[in-house]
């Protein structure tokens, strides 16, 4: 491969991705780990249509959600301060974790998603395996930390249906959905 055929190629690519028309969104990045005090005002709105379950997980297809969750899904709502007070340490949750840990972006990007008044599926729920007395956030710690940031009263959540008794015994304030 010659330097020349190389440096053809190379602004080939170029021209073509400057005529690309790219219509990338980085209005979230206003928001990249700004204090809760300086968050602009919007309401937590969940979408708790079942087709969109999967958006719980990064990276879950409709078939794979399907494909791990058989026996189906129940939607709960409980008091955040039970959930929080019964959640297992493996479970990050807190605000001031995340931003440290260098994933204030997600935050960010949950913050833009509400204040352009969409809609975002629930935590996901289970019970934790090192202590069966406790809950895991098994996918929406993010959305949990902002609802804690919120001071929000009752969130809703999911949990795979086989749980539900497990579950009901360590949150008492739950209120299932049919």
């Amino acid at each position: 491969f010659s330097s020349i055929k190389f440096k053809l190629m190379f602004y080939q690519i170029l021209d073509i991705i400057k005529n690309m028309d790219f219509k990338m969104d980085y209005n979230y990045l206003q928001y990249l780990n700004l204090p809760f005090e300086d968050w602009p005002d919007f309401d937590i709105q969940w979408d708790l249509t079942e087709k969109n379950f999967h958006f719980c997980f990064d990276n879950y297809t409709e078939k794979l959600f399907m494909n791990k969750f058989p026996h189906g899904i129940q939607i709960g709502k409980a008091k955040l301060s039970e959930i929080t007070s019964n959640v297992a340490n493996e479970s990050v949750y807190n605000l001031e974790e995340i931003y440290e840990s260098g994933r204030g972006d997600i935050i960010a990007q949950i913050i833009e998603f509400w204040v352009k008044k969409s809609k975002m599926t629930p935590p996901f729920i289970d019970v934790s395996p090192n202590d069966k007395s406790r809950i895991l956030i098994s996918g929406g710690n993010h959305r949990l930390a902002v609802c804690i940031s919120k001071n929000e009263k009752e969130i809703p959540f999911l949990i795979e249906k086989d749980r539900k008794n497990e579950i009901s015994k360590i949150i008492k304030s739950i209120k299932w959905n049919n």
